[in-house]
């Protein structure tokens, strides 16, 4: 599957999405659950398409409320750009640019733009952020992070750390001024 091979209805290619999200978390084989799973998914969407879309972003916002596994570059990489701001298209962008790529696991560095000495400060991985906010020592998810930034009023930017130690492709994931 490719990015030009999207058919956009209603602002989303629901049936590639659907086929990505059963694709990612292949029911158990024997599952009967699975069509049910499919038609909720399913109507999640419809709902978001017709109720949600009032501002750009805010569908892939209401449908990752609602599908919490899932990452919010995940569900933008389903959407049509007219639905989505800068930083919806970048995740989109970043989605596809790396789709059927070997995955290598990534450690990104996380900065909240906020007057909070506490986290506005630093460069963090979601392991230090989950055990500044709660004092637990697993990382925290990025849905987790994305509304800790809203609670702190924070602009949330991630990056991933260069060989030489600075930071780069820097993605803007919560900017507190537009929401």
């Amino acid at each position: 599957m490719t990015i030009n091979e999207l058919v956009y209805i209603n602002g989303i290619d629901k049936e590639k999405f659907t086929s990505y999200v059963f694709n990612k978390y292949k029911p158990v084989p024997g599952m009967v659950l699975f069509s049910q799973g499919l038609t909720i998914i399913e109507n999640i969407i419809d709902y978001g398409c017709k109720h949600k879309r009032t501002t750009k972003d805010s569908l892939i916002y209401f449908i990752g409320d609602l599908l919490p596994d899932l990452e919010l570059c995940e569900i933008a990489a389903f959407v049509e750009d007219e639905l989505l701001t800068d930083n919806g298209r970048a995740l989109k962008s970043q989605f596809w640019s790396e789709y059927d790529k070997p995955k290598e696991p990534k450690e990104f560095y996380y900065y909240f733009d906020c007057l909070d000495g506490l986290i506005g400060d630093s460069y963090l991985t979601a392991s230090e952020i989950n055990k500044l906010i709660t004092g637990a020592a697993d990382p925290m998810s990025e849905k987790d992070i994305i509304k800790t930034a809203a609670n702190y009023e924070a602009t949330l930017y991630r990056y991933e750390k260069a060989k030489g130690g600075g930071m780069v492709n820097e993605v803007c994931l919560y900017d507190s001024f537009e929401m």
